[in-house]
C-alpha cells in the first residue's frame, strides 16, 4: 500500500515515476499549469522550459525569449540560446581580435578586412558562425569560410539583415582554427562561433535508483553557478543514485525528439570547504549515445587520473541523430552524481521546420528548406517577411522579398497599408487607380473606385477615353450627349456636342423638337424652311413643305423667286400665258371644247388651272371641258331646263291672275261700299 500511495502521489505532482526498478523524471503535465511563464529568468510556451540568456538584469520576453537590448556574454543567436565558442578567441587577423570577440556590436573596427583568422582556445566543433558589421549585399556569397585550411564543402551564406550575416559550416570534427574570408566588409564589429544550444534543458529523464529527493531531472534543470546564494553544484541541486544499489549505477537523457550534438558539458558535484568527498564517485564514467532504434553511435570512457568539476565530451565526427545520452559506472561503484548536464547541439527537423521541438514552419521564398537552427533561409524569407528565423512580418507600408517595396501611394486609406506578401492594398484604390497594386492609373475606358466604372461610350474622340477618377471624358461628349460623364441624352429642345445647340424655332410640332445628335427636325420643318434642321427658308426657286415645289417659271425677275411659304412671286409674274395656254411654263393647252369668247383678245382659260373662262360646249363638263357628257345625261339635263322654264312660266302667269283677282275684287267692294252709303244717305234725307 505504501509503495501504491507514493505512486499515486508522484504521478499527481508530475515530477518523479517509479517504473520498475527505475526512477523516472518527467516534465510537468501542461494540463495542471498556466501557458505563461512566470518564473524569472525563464521563458517558454511549454511551461518555463528555456532558460534567458539576456545580458545584464533584463529580462527576457516570455514567450519568445527575445531580449530587449544584447545577449548576455558567451551567448547569441535566436533568443540568445546559442552558446558561443569565439568570445575567447586568442587570436584574429589584422589584430583587432579583441574588438570582434567581446560581443560588443557597437564597438567595430572600421577597416576594410578580407581574411579573419580564428585561433579557438579549446578544440571543438562548429555549426555556423556569425558575423556583424558594414557589408555590401552583393559581396555575401562571396564570403567563405575555410576550416583547418579547407574550404567547406557544405557552405550556405545568410542575410539576416543589413547588418549580419550567418554562415553555415557544419563541422562535427573538433577544429582549432578556421578562415573567415570576408571580402566586401567595410568594417567588423563581432564574431560569433556557435556551439549550439542546450537541448537537454527539462528533457525527460531517469536513473537506475534515486537516494532520498535527489532526481534525476536534478540534472537538467538548469541550475548551474550560483542560484540564491547557493552553489547550484552542491548535493541538494544535483542527481544522486542510491550507492546501496548493487546493480550498475546509470542516468539517462531521453530525448523528445533527434537531436546531432556538437559537444556534451557535465557538471560534477563540489563540496563546501574543498572537503573532498563525492567528485571522485565520477571518475571512470562511461557516456554513449543510441538512435531512435537503440543503435549505440558514440561511446566516451573517461580517462582523466583526477577527478574534473566540468567535462567537456565533443562529438568526434558523428551526424547521425541520437535519442538517448546514457552515464554510467560500473557495478564495483554504482553511486553517480551529476549536477547538471548540458548537451549542445541542434534538433534534426525534418525539411520544412526549425526550433527546438520541430515545432515552428519555416518561411522560406519559393517554400525551400530553412537552417534549423534559426529558421534563416538561404535564399531569402518568404515576400512579406523579415528577420533572423524570417517570421516579423513587414512592417507598415512594405511589402515583397525583404520588405524592400513600398506599399503604393495610391493605396485607400491612411496609413496605406497593403499585403506585406504581393503589394495588394487592403483597402482598395484610391479613385483612378488599378487594382490590386494601385500602382497604375486606370487604363483608357475605365474609371473609378479599383477602375470599376467604363467611359461612356459617348465620349468624344477614338479611344473614348476619360478621366480616371470621375469618368468626365476627357474630349468632351458625342454630338446628342451631356453631362461631364456623357452618361444622358440632351433634353428639350437641344442637340450637338455637349447640347450647346437648340433645335430650330421652325422645326414642326409643339415643341420643336430635334434629334439630339445632328439636330435634325422630328417631325419635319414648317412650311418654307428646308429640312434637315429647319434652319434656313427654302432656296431661292423652292417653296412650301419640305421646300418640294418650285417656283413658277414666269415668276419676274432673274431669279425667278418666289415666296418660300406659298409661292407667290417675289416680284410678279413675268407675263400671263399665251392666248390658249396656261399652266406650269404655260405647257398646257386650253380644252378645245371651251366656248370661244367674242373678244379674241380674251382668255379662253385660266392661265392658272385651265378652267374655261365661258364655260363649256354643249356635252363637255366643267371646268376645264375636257370630259365628254354622256347622252343620257345631256337629256335629263335638257328635259330638266325646259322643266323650269314650264314652271317659271306656270308661276308668272299664276301671279298675274291672282294680282288681277285681288284688284277686281278690291274694286267690287270699293262699288258696294259707295252704294250702301248713298242709301243710307237718301234714307236720311227723307
Amino acid at each position: 500500500m505504501l509503495k501504491l500511495t507514493v505512486v499515486t502521489l508522484v504521478l499527481l505532482t508530475g515530477v518523479t515515476q517509479v517504473s520498475g526498478r527505475f526512477f523516472v523524471y518527467r516534465p510537468r503535465n501542461r494540463r495542471f499549469f498556466s501557458a505563461t511563464c512566470t518564473k524569472k529568468g525563464w521563458f517558454g510556451d511549454q511551461f518555463c522550459r528555456y532558460m534567458c540568456h539576456c545580458q545584464g538584469d533584463a529580462q527576457c520576453d516570455k514567450k519568445t525569449g527575445h531580449c530587449p537590448g544584447q545577449c548576455a556574454e558567451g551567448w547569441f543567436g535566436p533568443a540568445c540560446q546559442y552558446v558561443s565558442s569565439g568570445f575567447k578567441i586568442t587570436r584574429y587577423g589584422y589584430g583587432y581580435g579583441e574588438i570582434l570577440s567581446d560581443a560588443n556590436e557597437s564597438s567595430c573596427a572600421h577597416v576594410y578586412t578580407r581574411n579573419v583568422t580564428v585561433n579557438l582556445e579549446t578544440s571543438t566543433a562548429i555549426s555556423w558562425v556569425r558575423v556583424v558589421g558594414e557589408f555590401a549585399a552583393e559581396w555575401a556569397e562571396e564570403m567563405r569560410c575555410k576550416i583547418q585550411g579547407v574550404p567547406c564543402p557544405k557552405q550556405t551564406v545568410i542575410e539576416v539583415d543589413d547588418k549580419t550575416v550567418d554562415i553555415f559550416c557544419p563541422s562535427l570534427q573538433p577544429v582549432n582554427t578556421f578562415v573567415l574570408q570576408l571580402g566586401g566588409f567595410s568594417s567588423l564589429c563581432s564574431i560569433y562561433i556557435s556551439g549550439g544550444r542546450n537541448v537537454a534543458l527539462h528533457q525527460l529523464t531517469m536513473q537506475s535508483s534515486t537516494l532520498y529527493s535527489w532526481i534525476s531531472g536534478n540534472a537538467v534543470d538548469g541550475t548551474v553557478g550560483t542560484v540564491d546564494g547557493k552553489d547550484s553544484t552542491l548535493e541538494q541541486e544535483c542527481s544522486h543514485t542510491n550507492e546501496g544499489s548493487s546493480a550498475e549505477g546509470f542516468w539517462k537523457l531521453l530525448f523528445a525528439h533527434r537531436y546531432v550534438f556538437n559537444k556534451i558539458v557535465i557538471y560534477n558535484r563540489r563540496n563546501p570547504n574543498r572537503i573532498r568527498c563525492c567528485e571522485d564517485r565520477l571518475k571512470g564514467f562511461l557516456l554513449e549515445a543510441f538512435t531512435n532504434r537503440a543503435e549505440r553511435v558514440f561511446t566516451y570512457k573517461d580517462s582523466h587520473s583526477t577527478a574534473q568539476d566540468i567535462y567537456t565530451v565533443v562529438n568526434n565526427g558523428s551526424d547521425t541523430p541520437v535519442t538517448t545520452i546514457k552515464i554510467s559506472k560500473s557495478r564495483s561503484s554504482p553511486f553517480l552524481t551529476l549536477c547538471e548536464v548540458m548537451v549542445f547541439g541542434d534538433t534534426a527537423c525534418r525539411r520544412g521546420r526549425f526550433g527546438r521541438e520541430c515545432e515552428r514552419r519555416c518561411q522560406c521564398v519559393d517554400d525551400q528548406a530553412c537552417m534549423v537552427s534559426t529558421g534563416g533561409c538561404p535564399a531569402g524569407c518568404a515576400p512579406g517577411f523579415i528577420g533572423e528565423d524570417c517570421h516579423t512580418p513587414c512592417p507598415v507600408g512594405k511589402y515583397g522579398p525583404g520588405c524592400k517595396k513600398s506599399c503604393s501611394f495610391h493605396c485607400s486609406g491612411l496609413p496605406r497599408k497593403c499585403n506585406a506578401k504581393d503589394g495588394s492594398c487592403d483597402h482598395g484604390c484610391e479613385l483612378g487607380f488599378q487594382p490590386p497594386l494601385c500602382d497604375q492609373a486606370c487604363s483608357n475606358g475605365t474609371y473609378g473606385q479599383d477602375c470599376a466604372k467604363s467611359c461612356s461610350e459617348h465620349c468624344a474622340g477614338p479611344n473614348k477615353s476619360c478621366d480616371p477618377v470621375d469618368g468626365s471624358c476627357d474630349h468632351g461628349c458625342e454630338a446628342g450627349y451631356q453631362t461631364p460623364q456623357c452618361d444622358q441624352g440632351c433634353i428639350g429642345a437641344t442637340h450637338g456636342v455637349d447640347c450647346k445647340h437648340t433645335c430650330s424655332v421652325y422645326c414642326a410640332g409643339l415643341n420643336h423638337e430635334c434629334n439630339p445628335m445632328d439636330g435634325s427636325c422630328d417631325h419635319g420643318c414648317q412650311v418654307g424652311y428646308q429640312p434637315p434642321r429647319c434652319e434656313t427658308e427654302c432656296a431661292n426657286g423652292t417653296y412650301g413643305p419640305a421646300c418640294m415645289k418650285n417656283c413658277s417659271g414666269h415668276c419676274a425677275g432673274s431669279d425667278r423667286g418666289c415666296s418660300p411659304f406659298d409661292g407667290s412671286c417675289t416680284k410678279s409674274c413675268e407675263h400671263v400665258c399665251p392666248h390658249g395656254t396656261y399652266g406650269e411654263d404655260c405647257n398646257s393647252t386650253c380644252s378645245d371644247h371651251c366656248r370661244t369668247p367674242i373678244d379674241t383678245n380674251s382668255s379662253l382659260c385660266d392661265p392658272f388651272d385651265g378652267s374655261c373662262t365661258l364655260g363649256c360646249d354643249p356635252g363637255f363638263q366643267l371646268p376645264q371641258c375636257f370630259t365628254v357628257i354622256l347622252a343620257s345625261t345631256a337629256k335629263s339635263n335638257d328635259g330638266s331646263s325646259w322643266t323650269w322654264i314650264i314652271v317659271g312660266a306656270c308661276t308668272v302667269v299664276g301671279l298675274i291672275i291672282i294680282a288681277v283677282v285681288v284688284v277686281k275684287r278690291y274694286r267690287r267692294k270699293t262699288i258696294g261700299q259707295g252704294q250702301r252709303d248713298s242709301v243710307l244717305l237718301s234714307s236720311i234725307e227723307e
